[in-house]
């Protein structure tokens, strides 16, 4: 056997790595924690590890959103996600300024439905068919 089939036989051969503990890291309080996350190659192999992404605090409302803009949430610095939610069938229709309406805005139909935005700055709806209750979820 040659050197470089035994160095192969070897590798093929050795043990599997021990399972990785991946650090917790809180706030003073205990609260807001977040775990860190392997980083993966995609040839599999394991870089190290980096930050869970998300932000640190989390705020709630609901807004009456009616026929006229509505500011839903206003703009957040440092906010990572905000999600809307209505409680009744729309149509509404949501974007950044007031001038947000039912041809230029992002429409959300049916009760329940969500949408997700990755964004920072205030947030307008409007309803043309009358008031609807939207839940605003910000992650920052």
């Amino acid at each position: 056997m040659t050197l470089r089939y035994a160095l192969l036989a070897l590798t093929l051969l050795a043990a599997p790595a021990a399972a990785q503990t991946l650090p917790v890291t809180c706030n003073a309080a205990g609260t807001n924690c977040v775990q860190a996350t392997p980083v993966t190659n995609p040839d599999g192999t394991t870089l190290g590890s980096a930050p869970a992404r998300g932000g640190a605090s989390l705020a709630t409302s609901q807004v009456s959103v009616g026929t006229t803009a509505t500011l839903v949430a206003a703009l957040r610095t440092g906010r990572s996600r905000l999600v809307i939610t209505q409680s009744a069938a729309g149509p509404c229709y949501y974007g950044p300024t007031a001038a947000v309406s039912a041809t230029t805005g992002a429409r959300l139909i049916a009760a329940g439905g969500s949408k997700i935005y990755l964004y920072a700055g205030a947030l307008y709806g409007i309803c043309p068919g009358g008031a609807v209750t939207t839940d605003v979820d910000e992650e920052f």
